[in-house]
This record gives C-alpha cells, structure tokens and sequence, in this order.
C-alpha cells in the first residue's frame, strides 16, 4: 500500500507542475510617440517625446502602442525609455518623470496634429499630467540610454481590455518647478526614433502568462492511503478478469 501511496504523491505532484503556466515576455514597440505644449501645439511629424521646460513651453510626452488581439493575461508591465546623452537639462541634480494612464482622449486623437491655441490639443495637455499616475522614475545628467519604468498592476485590466486595438499612456516632468527662465526637461534630442538606429523605439514590455502557482499542496496520508486504496483494488479487479 505504502508503494501506491508514494506513486499517487508523485503524479499529483507532477500534474500540478505540468498545469502550471509559463511566463513569458513581450516587447511591443511603440507606433507613435510625441509631445504637446502648454499652448496646444502638437507637431504630428515629430516622434521627440521630451518632458519638461525649454525656453518656452512646458513640453507633456505620449506613447502609443497597438495591443495584439492574443495578448492573454499580462501579470506585469514596463514602459522602456531611451535618453540620449544630451537629452537632460536642468539646474537641479535629477528629476522625476511621471507616466500616467489611461488618458481620456483616444489615441487616434492624441497622434493627431493641433496648432497653437488649440482647445483640444490644450486639453490634451493637461490630460497628460491629471491621468492617473502609473510609474515614476528618477532621471540625471549621467542617465544615459535605456530607462525602465515600472508600471502600477492596477493598469494592467486596462491594457488587456485594448486588445485589438491601441494603448496609449502620457508623461510628465513631475518635478518641474514652474520656473521659466530656465531649462528642466529630460529625454530631449529623441527625434526620428522610427528611422534612426542609435535611438531605440519607446517599448511597452509585458509579461504574459499565468501567474507563478502556489507550491502544490499534498493531500494528508488518510486521502492518499484511501486512493491509493481504491487504485490497488482496481487494479485487482482487472486481474482476475
């Protein structure tokens, strides 16, 4: 009997290894990125996704990313940044860039071009920064190439839900002190990602997957030693057939 027993522990163990899902991970490049400014503007056919003051405006950056329909269960997501050697300015030793999710406008809105003193392009700027915070990170002048940004579970429904179509996501420069008389931006000189090698395509990394499974639990030696019982007695009814 103590044989069976030991059988039965052994394959319930397995199987409960063998249900188990494999995590694995996604990269989805971005399919369109940019800025918009204080006053509206939003130059469609600039990809530069810069945060932060330049002489002007406060620039707010979006991201945008078509979701594949099969995307399944995500357990976990990062958005991946590039920040060119000379993409910081500031008179402060580093700032903290925000991202925020979901913004209110679609993404086929936010791609769109706006002029200076557009109401809607204005409104999308604000957006940027009132959305819900979903990841922060930390950036200096000696931040140099990818920086990755971990984003909140709670925004995961939300991404699963635009499969299918497109996920879009804002950033800000949380830590600009409203002065304008000089520079604090960050992730400045990102233009032509789409085109130019040396600056990488924002990413929405997602981990796909079940989630890890609890350890197996083993049933007590009285369940055991009772299947293992049923088992040994079907197997001796199968003989004397």
């Amino acid at each position: 009997m103590k044989g069976w027993v030991r059988i039965l522990a052994g394959c319930l163990v397995v199987a409960m290894a063998l249900g188990a899902g494999t995590a694995q991970a996604l990269d989805i490049d971005a399919i369109d990125a940019g800025w918009y400014d204080l006053s509206g503007l939003h130059n469609a056919a600039n990809t530069a996704y810069p945060a932060g003051f330049d002489g002007t405006y406060e620039a707010r950056d979006f991201f945008i990313f078509d979701i594949d329909s099969a995307i399944g269960t995500i357990t976990a997501a990062q958005l991946v940044l590039y920040e060119p050697g000379n993409g910081y300015s500031s008179p402060d030793p580093s700032e903290t860039l925000t991202i925020t999710a979901p913004i209110a406008y679609s993404p086929g809105t936010i791609a769109t071009g706006h002029g200076a003193g557009d109401s809607e392009g204005q409104a999308i700027w604000a957006d940027l920064a009132a959305a819900t915070q979903i990841g922060s990170t930390d950036i200096t002048a000696s931040t140099i190439g990818e920086i990755v940004i971990d984003l909140d579970a709670s925004i995961l429904p939300a991404i699963m839900a635009s499969a299918g179509s497109q996920w879009a996501a804002g950033g800000y420069l949380y830590s600009y002190s409203g002065e304008i008389d000089q520079n604090e931006y960050v992730l400045s000189d990102t233009f032509d990602w789409p085109g130019d090698p040396t600056i990488p395509a924002p990413i929405l990394r997602l981990t796909t997957g079940d989630t890890p499974p609890p350890p197996p639990v083993i049933p007590e030696p009285a369940t055991l030693a009772l299947l293992g019982g049923a088992l040994l007695g079907l197997a001796r009814r199968r003989r004397r057939k």
